[in-house]
């Protein structure tokens, strides 16, 4: 996988069009929890390539064998969505690596809320721009969790290891459950909030 590959759409995907996530009612949603404790949480972990070089982490570019670099493929993810409805999975975490760097986390997302599961990423936020947050939100993005381990804007170089603050920010914008689906992307403070969160992870 290379830079170039970075979200981009699988040619039989249409993703003209927000995602329609099923309905499930309150009747259904008490029996889950009733029967398996509520609905489960899920973190799927799509990819070990990061884009970034912390020195605390083990997937940093200069410390990651690149022999070793893996991802699973969007059938194999779809497969993994697929067990998670039938075991109850309602929240679907996208981790990495850094899953933003994955070709085909959009079809993965809009898969996922497709079969009804709420999908979220865990992020650095140095690939978030203004077309694939609009693109993901679409897609039927629910939650987002970017680690913020740096002063300056992201470089993914190794000097901003060295981090004054380790915040993990719940940015819980839930895109589709109560709002259309691009109502907060359409909101300039929102884009210009994650624009400028691009610290390294």
């Amino acid at each position: 996988m290379n830079d170039n590959s970075i979200l981009e759409n699988p040619p039989e995907i249409d993703f003209s069009k927000p995602v329609i996530r099923p309905k499930k009612g309150a009747l259904k949603l008490i029996g889950e929890v009733l029967n398996h404790g509520g609905p489960g949480y899920l973190q799927f972990a799509i990819t070990n390539i990061c884009n970034a070089d912390c020195g605390f982490c083990g997937f940093a570019r200069s410390k990651f064998d690149p022999k070793a670099r893996r991802s699973v493929t969007l059938q194999e993810a779809r497969d993994v969505i697929d067990i998670a409805v039938k075991n109850h999975i309602g929240y679907l975490l996208f981790v990495g690596g850094e899953p933003m760097v994955h070709r085909d986390l959009r079809a993965m997302t809009r898969y996922a809320a497709e079969r009804g599961i709420h999908p979220m990423i865990c992020t650095n936020g140095g690939l978030w721009n203004d077309e694939n947050m609009r693109g993901l939100a679409s897609d039927g993005l629910t939650s987002v969790i970017m680690s913020i381990t740096g002063a300056t804007p992201f470089s993914g170089t190794s000097d901003q290891t060295l981090a004054v603050a380790y915040v993990s920010a719940f940015i819980l914008v839930f895109f589709v459950s109560f709002t259309d689906p691009l109502y907060w992307c359409s909101r300039a403070p929102t884009i210009t909030l994650l624009s400028r969160l691009r610290c390294s992870h």
